[in-house]
């Protein structure tokens, strides 16, 4: 085509067909707004559950739609909009970069959103930048530390401080005294917040290390007493479970083994139920599973699932959870689940109470 013919058809398709102006900025916030409201999370299709290759499309559609959220969340950051604005997607976006995607760019993006004159905006960065430093253990120890303190101080009457200082804590490259410093620095602040019940039992872990351990109980299987105290000498076992727990039920047929092995010389297991009420058919449960699997030892059915006192006395807030009790009655660990294999013939050849 001629230059000057080009020319031609180009101003009279201007003339024609005038730009548009462009939109403003308010109205391209609220079109990233609606494109994110608009995006769905697939269902998942029981009717399609034994379906072959079923579970990986539904799984695959997901990943992609959280993507998808991250994505077009990304664009409104770049808008620069209120932070009323900014906090209608904020949370949701961390949480998914955070847990569900894996995606350590939370860190620098939330570092640099602590610093915002915006108050709501700060805050929630300086919640998700600890939280993302506890979750990819970035950094050191210290610096998680340092961050979740931050974040207190930035929103002192945030009660998900209680999750998070507890997630934090329980680095174990800490020093007790750090540990229950952060324990107790929530405690304090949130006494009635849900969930520091178990702060109080995860100091109570740690400072009753090498010290007896008491428990006495109607084992719910026989009916007979039991009693710590009867079992001085003995090498016990405290496993916390339950029989709704998947990894407590697996791992179930190596604890019998452990008891076969050494019971005779020497080794107790005293199983700890979180199972539901009896009225929800707690009890039955347990009962029925012992006389199934054949568990021998006694079981402690503390009849209140979650909110069961003893449990949520030690910090139990996971299960299985493992604690080992040496021939003296003293607690040796809090953290004996994985370990068994190696403890229990240790403890079984040190001396006795009278040795």
């Amino acid at each position: 085509m001629r230059p000057l013919l080009a020319a031609f058809i180009a101003s009279t398709l201007l003339v024609a067909c005038p730009v548009q102006a462009q939109d403003t900025k308010e109205e391209k916030i609220e079109a990233v707004l609606a494109e994110y409201a608009a995006i769905e999370m697939p269902a998942y299709d029981r009717n399609r559950a034994s379906e072959p290759g079923y579970r990986d499309e539904y799984i695959k559609a997901r990943q992609e739609a959280l993507a998808r959220k991250v994505e077009v969340s990304g664009k409104l950051l770049e808008l620069d909009p209120s932070p009323e604005q900014l906090m209608r997607i904020l949370p949701d976006r961390w949480s998914l970069m955070t847990y569900q995607l894996g995606q350590r760019d939370v860190l620098n993006e939330t570092k640099k959103l602590i610093e915002s004159p915006h108050s709501s905006v700060a805050s929630e960065a300086a919640f998700w930048y600890a939280t993302a430093l506890n979750r990819f253990r970035a950094g050191t120890a210290e610096e998680q530390v340092a961050a979740a303190q931050a974040f207190m101080r930035m929103a002192p009457e945030d009660e998900r401080a209680v999750r998070l200082v507890s997630s934090v804590a329980d680095n174990e490259t800490l020093s007790d005294e750090t540990r229950i410093s952060l324990y107790r620095s929530v405690i304090a602040k949130f006494p009635n917040a849900r969930g520091v019940g178990y702060l109080s039992g995860k100091v109570r872990q740690i400072e009753s290390i090498g010290k007896p351990f008491e428990l006495a109980f109607s084992d719910a299987i026989t009916g007979r007493e039991i009693s710590m105290s009867d079992l001085r000498g003995k090498v016990v076992v405290i496993d916390f479970w339950a029989t709704w727990c998947g990894p407590c039920v697996a791992e179930m047929p190596k604890v019998k083994e452990l008891y076969e092995r050494y019971h005779d010389q020497g080794l107790e297991i005293i199983g700890v139920s979180l199972d539901q009420p009896e009225d929800k058919g707690g009890l039955e449960k347990l009962r029925a599973f012992c006389k199934e699997r054949e568990i021998p030892w006694p079981q402690y059915y503390q009849g209140n699932y979650w909110n069961s006192e003893f449990s949520t006395s030690w910090g139990i807030n996971s299960i299985p959870s493992v604690f080992l009790v040496d021939k003296q009655g003293n607690l040796v660990t809090t953290k004996a689940r994985g370990r068994l294999e190696e403890l229990v013939p240790e403890y079984l050849s040190r001396p006795g109470p009278e040795g």
